[in-house]
């Protein structure tokens, strides 16, 4: 039996929240979904029915050794085989599959001591990984040189089936509902990041100085923050800017209609977004650092990330006719690589693999001292709150 937490449908809805969804909702009709126990942080996880589900307290990071203890208690009852956590949270004792989405917080110094101490935790808990690119793989090894190679597995994400070319009545809809009356280049998610690593400001610093692109092609945003930034909003006018949150299906019809997708990060875990925009067949623009050219190819148009006035220029370039027509062909068959289908079965086969390995005795246990440290945790947590009942021994 396979323990699952929620937790971060509770702190999220950006690309991790999407990964898990569209995993569980792979298995959702299968007989796996039986093998499955899903804690529903404060009523945050999605509905799937197909899954035993369990209503559950929201996530204290105040109280991360009590958290511990819950969830501990939760694998004792129901003979827990594995936990899987959607985000760092671990047991105390019951083994642990621990999914790695990237370490640039961790790598930029910025996550608060106490949540940077429990993904420590975690990757210390945990007895096997699975990575979401090869380039997040070498990042983890870099990191936490106590994990060897043969104790990760890399599983690329999917795209979800819902990005397909769009018809044009459904683009004709996505532009009235929004008042896009320009063509339009796409920025989807955050647009800063940890030390601006998300570079979306070059975008902005190459349409400011090149005020043909300016006055004649809207950037339209999706998600991120909820408010355009201040720097951003100082580099342009308010009417050459639209930001918007947007369903799937708006987001397809986006994709679609678009000059491209522009997507200048320094760094990603993956770049689910970049995909997305392939399976739609809208040009990307791109910079080939990390694990983009892994998820992507040769196929976007790849930029150094420093010059406003080349990536102004690749915006000019793949708005050429034969251009776009060669690269939709292509990219829509890239993309076809990336189903969730097949990516939900290749992580069913590494979780029952894990957990057959766990029962034959052939993956090594939580350490015994882990056990005591986390106790010790839970008995400071306790007897700082009155909870001196709160103890695994």
């Amino acid at each position: 039996m396979f323990l699952f937490d929620g937790v971060f449908f509770q702190l999220g809805r950006n690309g991790i929240a999407r990964v898990w969804r569209s995993l569980l909702e792979q298995w959702q009709d299968q007989p796996f979904a039986q093998q499955w126990l899903l804690i529903n942080r404060a009523g945050t996880l999605p509905s799937l029915p197909g899954y035993h589900t369990l209503d559950f307290p929201a996530y204290d990071s105040y109280y991360p050794g009590q958290e511990r203890y819950r969830l501990q208690r939760l694998c004792d009852r129901y003979g827990i085989s594995l936990f899987v956590s959607s985000y760092y949270t671990t047991p105390i004792s019951t083994p642990s599959l621990l999914v790695v989405h990237d370490l640039i917080l961790e790598e930029h110094g910025a996550l608060q001591p106490f949540m940077l101490a429990e993904k420590n935790y975690a990757m210390l808990h945990a007895q096997h990984f699975i990575t979401v690119s090869q380039a997040t793989a070498a990042r983890l090894r870099c990191c936490y040189s106590h994990i060897t190679p043969d104790r990760v597995t890399t599983i690329h994400n999917g795209v979800d089936s819902g990005f397909a070319p769009a018809t044009e009545p459904q683009i004709r809809a996505f532009r009235q509902t929004y008042g896009v009356t320009q063509p339009y280049v796409l920025v989807v998610g955050d647009r800063s990041g940890v030390g601006g690593y998300k570079n979306v400001r070059l975008l902005f610093k190459a349409f400011a100085q090149d005020r043909a692109l300016g006055s004649n092609i809207t950037i339209f945003c999706c998600g991120g923050a909820s408010h355009l930034e201040a720097e951003l909003r100082q580099l342009l006018p308010e009417g050459s800017v639209k930001h918007h949150f947007l369903s799937d299906p708006e987001l397809a019809a986006a994709y679609s209609g678009a000059i491209a997708l522009v997507y200048p990060s320094l760094i990603e875990g993956f770049g689910l977004p970049i995909l997305e925009a392939m399976a739609c067949g809208c040009p990307v623009i791109a910079c080939p650092y990390t694990a983009i050219p892994e998820v992507a190819g040769e196929l976007p148009l790849y930029i150094t990330g420093t010059d406003p006035a080349e990536l102004a220029r690749a915006v000019r370039a793949v708005q050429e006719p034969a251009y776009r027509q060669r690269y939709q062909i292509q990219s829509l068959a890239h993309a076809r690589k990336f189903g969730w289908q097949s990516t939900a079965r290749t992580y069913q086969r590494q979780l029952m693999a894990t957990a057959q390995r766990l029962g034959l005795g052939r993956t090594k246990r939580v350490a015994s001292l882990w056990q005591h440290l986390a106790n010790l945790q839970v008995g400071v947590e306790s007897r700082r709150e009155g909870f001196a009942h709160m103890r695994i021994s």
